[in-house]
């Protein structure tokens, strides 16, 4: 009897190679300093203790010291030689590890048993937290079975319903893991319900817009496409098919979701339904955070941890080019002023006619020609178009003021007569 073409083939035991490879070049790096915070359980002290005993990371544990050493005697582990920070409780050892960070006594961030809202609280708190001008997002490095090539998915953790201008800075986190990762070229796709621009479907038009502005350097390092569904970004006879001729579509190895409830469904979909394991990573802060959960596989936990020691080195060497966290190119408004743009009426006439321009604003001790980054001006390209100005008039401009318009349409007596109602009658 024939056998039906529906039937699935029993699957076979999984590999984890690009996992395996992963791991095996953090290995071969410097072990990375780790502030981890309140690992006060099994479950999450193991996740640490493997990764130590691989070499890949340094742990400093921040937390109860009572509850740390009673969950390593649960796992009959010894961690007298990691060094330990005291914290009563889990809101506390959250400061206590953000700040080893900030120190730079650590070079990256791991959540232990406490709440990742926790954590991330201290994290993105103003004063003494590790913001930087760059939006934090959340990236996936998903090892799925049946396609060729680690898949980053990006944002399925943290941003809600981003803004374009956060979806730039999620695009460029997520590019910089790429690269960070080892990934030559980087083909993002920013995934949508369709390929083709919809005006009634804001996620095609902000995908088309983070195309446009790759194409004007504001996102850099990578080839992008969009918008894109999942089936053309990752399947190349899917794209064939629709006659989408692109480098990104059927190829892409970086997916940017609308928002957080497409990436997580997406990457929950690639865990259980395709057998893919996610390591997650935050990134956007002064140090790459490490999130992972008490129910990753052995194996995964090892990954996130690996993700994290990559991203370090390739941190630093940026840091050490002048391309770190603190020159960071900022958008802001050029005010138009002169002597006749007094008010606010005026300097919005004024602000319609300049071209819109952006200013790479370097912070002290850097020099944007150390990098190459422009710096621009405003050009006012309706300045000549601007009335003469009055600089004895309280409005600012002769031509415009309130009592030559009241002199304008006042009635002339002399020109005017009157009808058989006694209104004026305007003569021609």
């Amino acid at each position: 009897m024939p056998t039906s073409t529906l039937e699935l083939p029993v699957p076979g035991p999984r590999s984890h190679e690009k996992y395996d490879h992963l791991i095996a070049t953090a290995r071969a790096l410097p072990k990375l300093k780790v502030a981890v915070a309140h690992p006060c359980d099994e479950a999450a002290l193991v996740a640490v203790l493997e990764a130590a005993e691989l070499g890949i990371i340094e742990p400093i544990l921040v937390g109860a010291q009572a509850k740390v050493e009673a969950a390593a005697a649960a796992l009959g582990a010894d961690i007298s030689s990691f060094r330990l920070c005291e914290a009563a409780h889990s809101h506390e050892a959250a400061e206590r590890a953000v700040a080893l960070t900030r120190t730079g006594e650590a070079e990256a961030l791991m959540k232990g048993s406490l709440h990742t809202d926790e954590l991330m609280a201290a994290v993105v708190r103003r004063e003494g937290g590790l913001r930087t001008a760059r939006r934090l997002s959340h990236c996936y490095v998903m090892d799925v079975p049946s396609h060729p090539t680690p898949l980053i998915v990006t944002d399925a953790a943290v941003n809600i319903a981003p803004s374009l201008d956060e979806k730039r800075d999620i695009t460029q986190n997520a590019i910089d893991l790429a690269r960070a990762l080892g990934v030559e070229t980087v083909r993002v796709a920013i995934l949508s319900a369709m390929e083709t621009v919809n005006p009634k479907l804001i996620s095609t038009l902000d995908a088309a817009a983070l195309c446009k502005m790759a194409d004007r350097g504001q996102i850099t390092g990578a080839v992008l496409d969009g918008p894109l569904a999942l089936d053309n970004a990752i399947n190349l006879g899917a794209a064939q098919i629709k006659k989408i001729h692109s480098p990104v579509a059927g190829r892409a190895n970086v997916l940017v979701v609308p928002d957080l409830v497409a990436g997580n469904i997406l990457a929950k979909s690639l865990t259980f339904l395709a057998g893919a394991d996610a390591a997650g990573i935050v990134l956007g802060a002064r140090v790459p955070i490490i999130l992972t959960s008490r129910a990753d596989a052995r194996l995964t936990r090892l990954a996130s941890c690996a993700v994290a020691s990559l991203v370090a080195v390739a941190e630093r060497a940026r840091r050490v080019l002048g391309l770190g966290d603190d020159l960071r190119p900022q958008r802001r408004l050029i005010e138009p002023q002169g002597p006749g743009l007094r008010n606010r009426r005026d300097r919005g006439a004024a602000r319609a006619g300049i071209l819109g321009s952006v200013s790479w604003a370097a912070r002290p001790g850097r020099s944007p020609l150390s990098t190459g980054l422009p710096t621009c001006r405003a050009v006012p390209r309706a300045a000549a178009r601007l009335p003469p100005c009055r600089p004895d008039h309280p409005y600012g401009r002769g031509t415009d003021d309130r009592a030559q318009r009241a002199r304008r349409t006042a009635p002339d007596p002399a020109s005017t007569d009157l009808t058989s109602n006694g209104s004026p009658r305007w003569k021609r």
